[in-house]
């Protein structure tokens, strides 16, 4: 019973570990959140977006667990989020981590009947900013990174059920905006105030500023502290729009009236102090327009909206101009979102059919965007890619009688930090630079004559007929290759790498096997001149499930050697063509292809001071040895049915590789031939040149980003070699070898192995 009891509960362990990591896999880093309510509209609905669109729980003691909804969400660069709501029947707002990990703000009065957090903004720095309603009054806070919130000053007192707080936005330098309306009916005193980041609320006031019936029901602010307010003032067929300028200058725009009702729902300014606003005109009119920094709007047209049969809700803008909005056709109640480009050309999207609405977008800077609404009874969220394509969520879904209120995003790993093999390129180079070819130079060009002195040595000794004239043997008398001007030889190889996760690079593991070719020509005194071509085949692959690349490669060659005396001196110059077909992961299944070219130019040089010691059967050997690989990698122009398909230009990188160490050979003689062991142990340093990030944008994307395409990493290993070669006494035969070289770092290991058979002519 015991060892039942025992096996289960280890059953149950590890069923519990493995779907714990499986799920961490799943969800991952944070991408985007979506705040609602579900359940019937009884439950809030918060769940956290990975890179892969799957929804995620939220969990820890900030997750919410009573009745209410999620009414403001955003999220910072970091991946660190809030949301807010009404949860419990109080005013809530939580903080949550990159992990997902939920901590509930303290701070927030809690006591009145219809209490709600509407509005929530978090900056890079992890400071917040709160707005709503709290013990029935107006409130807007300032919350720490820690997650404690403090009430501004000087805020007006609106006791009721009004609509208080109803929008907040906050810069990077902790400079905040908050804009409502301080009576609890539509036809209130609309109000917006500045924010110091002390937490002081100083009213807009001025010629132009809010203060009339009506609400702002849209702020925010830029890092320069320029700020923009949407709403209705001065009546409700009054759409009002308005800047304000860092000295608090009002700057009303010339927005369109119209009754009975005429709103500018939401309002958007990007880093330049440009902007979009929507709404509606005269109750059903949709209407977007762009404003300038100095206020002048150009309104857009050919919305994807009949005139008269809609109203956008929510716009969102990033700093190339390209505009995100949402909203809904009033006859039909269907659903409405486009983007438009930074030369107002619309892409309407591609909706599911459906009654609903598209209540709240955001767009990052890449052109990556999210939507989300209620939508035909459930709450409808989707990942938009700059070219207008719908990546649906998946996961955690909202149940039934479900709205999605409120959407933010952060795509980190849709824009991706890397494209392709990185550094790779080396891996199936080197092998060829750095053993292959050096190898067999050592060997034939190096070793053996040494090699046929010995044997030259002896035969004289037990043979005196020779040329006295010259001290040379009778050719029929020598065992040697050295007479024999040609060498045709051929060395195929193999290896595999492992680079670990390094800057932003996923770890990366090369599977490599080619063949290499060569002739030598050994007619000139000295000296080897050669002349070869080699295929190798890369198969790359990216951890975390990133993708894949395939990479094949053909090169061409120039070698020689010449030694005297105790130097040796051997150069190479390699080029060669490349064709890379990489697959990267974009969104959980879908995938993004591209075909790259590129060509490689590798000069290589080696100099080397052989001595012989232990009486002619040992060699010590130490060199120096350069290679120089210059890549230069053509566009990369991706395709794939996601659309976060990346385009990037070409680029030129350079590794610099030098090594420095000592070879050991050991010559053993036998009857019907020779046995060469040779054992290398050297420093290598790897050193890239040019491997900055570039610019990379997505296709139909008007804004760029950067990416890293090779690492900047420099490369510090420990090299060990190990080879044999079996000369046969004679040339007629073919003579062959084995070597293996491994190279080992604190984040890189390779190991190659080789084979050479050839003959001499």
């Amino acid at each position: 019973m015991n060892r039942c009891l025992n096996f289960l509960l280890l059953f149950f362990l590890t069923f519990t570990a493995f779907t714990f990591l499986n799920l961490s896999k799943i969800y991952g880093q944070v991408t985007a959140i979506a705040g609602g309510e579900h359940n019937n509209y009884s439950d809030p609905y918060v769940v956290t977006i990975s890179p892969l669109a799957v929804a995620g729980p939220i969990s820890g003691p900030g997750a919410p667990t009573e009745p209410g909804y999620v009414q403001g969400v955003d999220i910072n660069a970091y991946g660190e989020s809030i949301f807010g709501g009404a949860i419990g029947g109080e005013a809530r707002a939580t903080l949550v981590s990159t992990s997902s990990i939920a901590t509930p703000i303290s701070g927030i009065p809690t006591g009145g009947s219809a209490d709600v957090i509407d509005s929530v903004a978090i900056n890079d720095q992890g400071n917040s900013i709160i707005g709503g309603r709290a013990n029935d009054d107006f409130y807007a806070a300032l919350v720490s990174p820690s997650g404690v919130a403090t009430t501004l000053t000087q805020l007006p007192s609106s006791p009721g059920t009004g609509p208080g707080i109803g929008s907040v936005a906050l810069n990077s330098s902790n400079y905040g905006v908050i804009g409502g309306s301080t009576t609890p009916n539509l036809l209130a005193t609309s109000y917006a105030a500045l924010v110091s980041p002390s937490g002081v609320a100083t009213n807009i006031t001025g010629p132009g500023a809010p203060g009339g019936q009506g609400i702002i029901f849209s702020v925010d602010i830029n890092d320069s502290g320029t700020v923009i307010l949407g709403g209705n003032n001065n009546g409700p067929s009054n759409a009002y729009a308005a800047l304000v300028y860092p000295d608090g200058t009002v700057n009303q725009l010339s927005v369109p009236t119209g009754a009975p009702v005429s709103v500018i729902f939401s309002a958007a300014i990007n880093a330049s102090g440009s902007g979009v606003i929507g709404g509606f005109i005269s109750g059903n009119q949709p209407y977007v327009a762009r404003f300038s920094p100095s206020g002048a709007l150009t309104p857009i047209t050919g919305l994807g909206i009949p005139s008269g049969d809609g109203r956008i809700i929510d716009v969102a803008i990033n700093d190339s101009g390209t505009v995100l909005v949402g909203g809904r056709h009033i006859n039909d109640g269907t659903p409405y979102a486009a983007l438009i480009s930074p030369t107002d050309v619309v892409t309407n999207l591609a909706l599911p059919p459906g009654q609903g609405s598209i209540i709240s977008v955001d767009l990052h800077s890449s052109g990556v965007g999210i939507i989300g609404g209620p939508f035909s009874g459930n709450g409808f969220v989707a990942l938009v890619s700059p070219s207008g394509v719908l990546t649906p969520i998946s996961g955690l879904l909202p149940g039934s009688g479900a709205q999605i209120y409120t959407v933010a995003i952060r795509p980190t790993d849709i824009v991706p930090e890397v494209v392709g093999p990185g550094n790779s390129f080396t891996t199936s180079i080197f092998p060829l630079t750095t053993q292959v070819l050096p190898s067999h130079d050592t060997f034939h060009h190096k070793v053996l004559p040494h090699l046929c002195k010995l044997e030259r040595e002896k035969t004289l000794e037990e043979n005196p007929i020779h040329d006295a004239k010259t001290d040379n043997l009778n050719p029929s008398d020598e065992p040697c290759f050295k007479r024999e001007k040609y060498l045709l030889w051929a060395a195929p190889y193999g290896d595999y790498a492992h680079q670990k996760k390094e800057q932003h690079f996923p770890a990366i593991t090369n599977w490599t096997g080619g063949v290499m070719m060569g002739f030598d020509y050994r007619g000139i005194t000295n000296t080897t001149l050669g002349v070869g071509a080699a295929y190798n085949y890369n198969d790359v692959h990216y951890s975390d499930k990133k993708g894949h690349a395939s990479v094949n490669q053909e090169f061409l060659t120039l070698y020689g050697s010449w030694m005297k005396n105790h130097l040796f001196i051997n150069a190479g110059l390699w080029g060669g063509l490349y064709q890379i077909h990489n697959k990267r992961k974009t969104i959980e299944i879908l995938t993004s292809t591209s075909n790259i070219n590129g060509w490689l130019l590798i000069p290589h040089l080696e100099v080397s001071l052989p001595y012989e010691i232990k009486d002619h059967w040992l060699i010590l050997d130490p060199f120096i040895m350069f290679d120089w690989a210059n890549n230069w990698q053509g566009k990369i122009r991706e395709h794939g049915s996601s659309g976060f398909n990346l385009r990037v230009d070409n680029h030129y990188v350079s590794v610099l590789r030098t090594e420095l160490g000592i070879n050991l050979f050991q010559i053993l003689k036998y009857g019907w031939g020779s046995v060469i062991f040779k054992e290398k142990g050297s420093y290598v340093n790897e050193k890239p040149f040019n491997a900055h990030k570039v610019d990379a944008y997505f296709v139909d994307a008007f804004s760029s980003f950067e990416v890293a395409v090779f690492s900047d990493k420099v490369k510090n290993l420990g090299v060990f070699e190990l080879t044999c070669r079996f000369i046969p006494a004679r040339s007629k035969y073919v003579y062959g070898g084995i070597g293996y070289q491994g190279e080992f770092g604190a984040s890189f290991q390779s190991h190659c192995i080789s084979l050479e058979i050839g003959k001499y002519f």
